[in-house]
Order: structure tokens, then C-alpha cells, then sequence
């Protein structure tokens, strides 16, 4: 049987409607309210499910050198549409300070990381509420402290799966949409440990979504700022370009992962710590990767189309 024969205009037509087919039919989410559940008057309905989110990492996760008093208005109101595991272990609507928990630290005494803004971003291009959970602790090492079966590691798995356990309605399920991780700077201090970072970090990736049974969870990492020898308060830190091309090479071969660029950020004068501004920043250019990542729907489609395109290419002439 002949392929049959369409221009190649034709054929970039039909991408285009298939494409726009599957975009249309994915239905907006609902945003909801906690202040609903326990209340026998309410008539309205939930959404059958809710996008959870993953925080995670050291001192840049954790907002380290926040400042509340940099923040405009506008984010220091709730946002009703982003409901965060708080630290009380509460669901209550995000509202800063955010930090510190129990086993983080803010310069300032309180403050927050970028959980402000990747919320808010994902939350608002998705029409939907969602949830963030977050465990990041600062001057930790991805060699050592974060090894899976240790402590560390177990805190913030336990705290995910305390998370999913006590949201409060259990209509709901709670879907483990993505992992967010800023780490590395401490790594970035001992040679040793920035020669292992490529294969620490894949075995992390690799038992995250081994224990949350998530195989295909995407991994959104963002880049150390750290290049050449960078002088701060806490040390001198020689391997940050080490570092950061473990990051790139995870990127390239770990499918699923995908590594956020952080050197231009706002930093603090402190040479190893994101200001407000960057720590905002951060969290867009999370959320945005994050939504930039196609849905499964779209990538069976991308993979179908590798098998049904070459019958569908333009004939050529020694092929009559």
C-alpha cells in the first residue's frame, strides 16, 4: 500500500488541530476553600482531586535571608487558592511568614522562601487550588544529610506522607504533581562531595519517587549560583561550577528532571543566599518549568505521532 500523500502544510494543519483538541479537552479546575468541610450547610461541590507540590532542599529553599518588610502589599494577604502544610502540620491557606518550621532558620526571625510565588503562579495558570508541602533546612549537604535512610531524608518523606494523610477532606485525592529541590551550595564546599553530586542527586531523584510511588514524578531543580572560588561569611566555596555541570548532566540523562537557571538572580550581599526579590523569582521560574512540562496526554500524542507521521509523509518522486 502507497503512503498517502499530503503537503507538508497540510500535515502542520492537522498537528495543530490535534494539538488544540487535546488542549480544550482538559477541564479547569475548581478553586476551594477549607472552610467548608465541616460545615453540613454547605451545598457545594469539591473537585474530585488536588495537585500536591514538594519543597525541598537547604538554605535558598528554606528563604534564609527573607525579608517581610521587602514584600508588597498584595503578599501578605492569604491566597486562597494555595493551601500549605503549615507549621503546626494545619492545611490552612498559604499566608507569610511561611518560615521558619522547627528544623529551619531565617536570618530575620521569620520570613519565607519561593513557595509564595510558585504557588500563587501554578495555582493561577491552572484555574485550580493546590497544596504545598515543604521540608528544607539550611547548611545541609546532598552526600551526607540528605542520603536516603537517613535521618533527613526520612523527616522529609515522613512529612509528605503526614501531609497527604491529615488533608482535610477525604473526598479528595491528593495527587503528587511535582517536586521542587534548591540544594547544592554545601556540596559546593568539599571536593569529594562535589565529584559524587551527578550520582547522589540520581539516587535522591531515584528513591523520592520510589517511596512516594510516583516513577515518573517531575524533578524541578534549580542551578547553584556558585561559580569559580566564592568568598562568604560561612567559608569559601572553590567547586560551585562542579557542581552545577552535575546539575546539567542530571538534566540531560535523568528523564523527568529539569534543572532551573538561578545565576542571575538577586542575591544578598552575603555572596551565597538569595535576597527577597531572587527568592520571588525562584519560585516563578519553578512554577513556570513546572507548567511548561507537557502533559502526559500531549506526550502520548508526541510519541503516537513518531508512529504515524512517516506513513503520512509527502511521496517522492522515486517512490511512484
Amino acid at each position: 500500500m502507497n503512503p498517502i500523500t499530503l503537503t507538508k502544510s497540510t500535515l502542520a494543519y492537522l498537528g495543530l488541530m490535534v494539538c488544540t483538541t487535546l488542549l480544550l479537552s482538559i477541564s479547569p479546575g475548581q478553586a476551594f476553600s477549607l472552610g467548608h468541610e465541616n460545615d453540613p450547610s454547605y451545598s457545594g461541590s469539591y473537585p474530585s482531586s488536588i495537585k500536591l507540590f514538594i519543597l525541598a532542599g537547604q538554605s535558598n529553599m528554606v528563604g534564609s535571608r527573607s525579608n517581610l518588610n521587602e514584600l508588597s502589599d498584595h503578599w501578605l494577604h492569604p491566597q486562597d487558592n494555595v493551601l500549605w502544610y503549615d507549621q503546626d502540620n494545619n492545611w490552612v491557606p498559604l499566608q507569610v511568614p511561611t518560615e521558619p518550621f522547627p528544623f529551619s532558620r531565617v536570618f530575620n526571625g521569620v520570613g519565607f522562601g519561593p513557595e509564595i510565588t510558585l504557588g500563587q503562579g501554578i495555582a493561577e495558570s491552572l484555574n485550580e487550588t493546590v497544596a504545598l508541602v515543604k521540608y528544607a533546612k539550611g547548611g545541609t549537604n546532598l552526600a551526607v544529610d540528605w542520603k536516603p535512610g537517613g535521618e533527613l531524608y526520612t523527616s522529609m518523606i515522613d512529612r509528605v506522607q503526614g501531609a497527604i494523610a491529615e488533608f482535610p477532606l477525604a473526598s479528595v485525592n491528593v495527587d503528587i504533581a511535582g517536586f521542587f529541590w534548591m540544594q547544592g551550595e554545601s556540596d559546593a564546599y568539599n571536593l569529594a562531595m562535589a565529584n559524587q553530586y551527578e550520582q547522589n542527586l540520581t539516587n535522591f531523584i531515584t528513591q523520592v519517587r520510589q517511596d512516594l510511588q510516583e516513577p515518573n514524578l517531575p524533578f524541578v531543580y534549580g542551578k547553584v549560583f556558585l561559580t569559580g572560588t566564592q568568598e562568604t561569611p560561612f567559608g569559601i566555596f572553590r567547586y560551585g561550577d562542579t557542581i552545577r555541570q552535575a546539575q546539567s548532566r542530571v538534566d540531560q540523562q535523568v528523564p523527568g528532571t529539569f534543572a532551573v537557571e538561578t545565576i542571575d538572580l538577586s542575591q544578598h550581599p552575603d555572596n551565597i543566599h538569595f535576597d527577597s526579590s531572587g527568592l520571588m523569582a525562584l519560585g516563578d521560574r519553578f512554577a513556570d518549568e513546572w507548567l511548561s512540562i507537557p502533559e502526559p496526554s500531549t506526550l502520548a500524542f508526541l510519541g503516537l505521532s513518531l508512529v504515524i507521521f512517516p506513513f503520512l509523509r509527502p511521496k517522492h518522486h522515486d517512490e511512484a
